[in-house]
């Protein structure tokens, strides 16, 4: 009777900042975890919301290949049990990083601390500052992999996979859920960093109203692109962080992420003259992934010399000067 043999990984095991259960080594493994169009989907959960974790799973899972691979987050022991149980694809933060860890920044002890915390960590004072730090820890290590990734908080569910509105496929022969930009989108597809707000009201997403970027920003929703526009973003946020925990600040990681864009000055580029915004595109498109050099970038889309500024739903983007 034959017996076919699975071959042996070779070459060092991704996301060395992290500690993968077998099914995540199984999906990110060998090669298996790479995803044509440089995609992934990134959650983060603790025993008080498994539930919530399981549907955002099943719906991550039914969209395939077209969404590229996922990861989950396990915030303390009972997920972890729980993925290792289900099959889904988790890792922890170690429990220790020696203060570097690849851009931890020392995450270990509030690691320690949320796998120590039970019940909702909205209730729990610090804990949604420690969960930050840990967060931040999770979308470098997939951003050093040359993976473009989408954070959603564990209450999302997913009907269809979202790149045509935040990026270019770099697979010039890729499915049109997956390659085809949302017009509207021709712009914001170029953006390092995407978030959500917390406001609903449709009548601000317009040029008059600045398509909510005065408004409070969101970490329920956000995408980062592998690049090193992301990466800065994410060094402000966790020194943030940092230091909020340092002066024992009770304020939440959304909060410090808002402290972190909100002050700044932002240059309006679908409203700059049009030379500005050929040159940020093209600079866009240029600039090299992180850990990525192999991957081919997006093709160069057709509009990019000359974006239709008065197109009312043309989704503008700003940039931090």
């Amino acid at each position: 009777v034959g017996v076919a043999k699975r071959a042996r990984c070779e070459g060092p095991a991704p996301f060395p900042e992290l500690q993968l259960n077998g099914a995540a080594r199984e999906l990110w493994g060998c090669g298996r975890g790479s995803s044509s169009q440089g995609t992934a989907m990134l959650t983060f959960g603790s025993g008080s919301m498994s539930d919530f974790l399981l549907n955002w799973v099943e719906h991550v899972r039914r969209l395939g290949d077209a969404a590229g691979p996922y990861l989950v987050g396990a915030l303390d022991g009972p997920v972890a049990d729980l993925c290792k149980d289900r099959s889904i694809a988790s890792a922890v933060a170690p429990p220790a990083d020696g203060g570097g860890g690849g851009g931890g920044g020392g995450v270990g002890e509030h690691t320690a601390q949320l796998r120590e915390t039970s019940g909702y960590y909205r209730y729990r004072p610090g804990t949604f500052l420690a969960m930050g730090l840990v967060k931040q820890l999770f979308i470098r290590a997939v951003l050093r992999e040359g993976y473009d990734v989408m954070v959603s908080d564990v209450d999302v569910a997913w009907l269809r996979p979202p790149w045509p509105l935040v990026r270019y496929s770099s697979v010039r022969s890729a499915p049109a859920e997956n390659g085809a930009v949302e017009q509207e989108a021709s712009l914001l597809a170029l953006a390092d960093v995407v978030l959500s707000v917390d406001q609903v009201q449709q009548y601000l997403d317009c040029d008059k109203h600045r398509w909510h970027v005065d408004s409070e920003l969101n970490t329920g929703v956000l995408f980062f692109r592998a690049s090193a526009g992301a990466l800065a973003v994410l060094d402000e946020w966790r020194a943030a962080m940092s230091e909020a925990i340092r002066q024992r600040n009770p304020n939440h990681d959304q909060f410090w992420l808002n402290e972190v864009l909100k002050p700044r000055t932002f240059l309006d580029l679908k409203a700059a003259p049009a030379g500005v915004r050929r040159s940020w595109v093209a600079e866009a498109l240029a600039a090299r992934r992180n850990g990525s050099a192999t991957r081919p970038l997006p093709p160069l889309p057709v509009e990019s010399a000359s974006f239709d500024a008065s197109a009312p739903r043309l989704r503008a983007v700003y940039r931090p000067e």
